[in-house]
């Protein structure tokens, strides 16, 4: 009776644990994948019945999960928020519908956080394309920014969001090179020279006290996503940066 007990449960740990490779496998390909994947049509309904700017300043959020996330209601009545972030976007997603999710729209503000999908996929892959991805996401919000500046709107564009300590089922998935990556996309942006309506917000420095490597926990609600306390600061953020003119008193573009 013993020894059935016994194979039974060598069995079930068996195919726990193929099934936790499969899982892990699926979801390294996944990431991977958007590196290459068709950008998302989800906001083109939205997008049509937009209606024209009115007094208030229009403000494009847009990025991965953690602009997705953003509790907006905190900011004041001046400002006409439009979210067009898209949970576990790349940067390279992103990029392929810029135009029409942001600048098309004609805002005063771009507000931009992506490009941390683009590192975490860029941890599974061999060291040669996994440093072109790195690369290739500093020079892709850098071009995002002059793109958005040369349309007409102010840039905020920001750094990477450090990582927090991993839970504990992230941990099968997780590389902490991660770490490094982020530092090495945020300090080539702090060293980039920006367009004339573009700046950068240093979120590392916001949250994290200057750190690229680790997100505090009184910020942290899971490895890769805020709390409530962090978009506080993102909304203050975003506040202190937003311009005094409103829409009203400028040409339309």
């Amino acid at each position: 009776m013993l020894a059935r007990i016994a194979i039974g449960v060598l069995v079930l740990a068996a195919i726990a644990l193929s099934a936790g490779a499969f899982i892990r496998t699926s979801w390294i390909r996944t990431k991977i994948a958007g590196l290459s994947s068709p950008p998302s049509t989800d906001y083109a309904d939205a997008n049509r019945r937009l209606p024209p700017r009115g007094q208030k300043l229009r403000v494009v959020l847009i990025g991965d999960s953690r602009i997705a996330r953003w509790p907006t209601s905190a900011l004041d009545d001046r400002v006409e928020v439009i979210n067009r972030g898209i949970g576990g976007e790349t940067l390279a997603q992103m990029a392929h519908r810029y135009e029409r999710d942001a600048i098309a729209l004609k805002p005063d503000v771009i507000f931009i956080q992506s490009g941390g999908n683009d590192l975490v996929a860029a941890t599974f892959m061999d060291n040669g394309a996994g440093r072109a991805v790195v690369g290739q996401t500093a020079e892709t919000l850098l071009r995002l920014t002059a793109e958005g500046a040369a349309s007409g709107a102010q840039v905020l564009l920001t750094t990477i969001i450090p990582a927090a300590r991993p839970e504990l089922l992230r941990l099968p998935v997780w590389n902490e090179s991660l770490r490094d990556d982020v530092a090495k996309v945020n300090s080539e942006l702090r060293r980039s020279a920006l367009p004339a309506q573009a700046k950068l917000i240093d979120l590392s420095a916001a949250l994290a006290g200057g750190d690229d490597r680790l997100l505090p926990d009184k910020f942290r609600l899971d490895a890769v996503h805020l709390n409530q306390a962090g978009y506080d600061r993102l909304t203050e953020l975003l506040l202190r940066n937003l311009p005094d003119v409103p829409p009203a008193r400028r040409e339309d573009r």
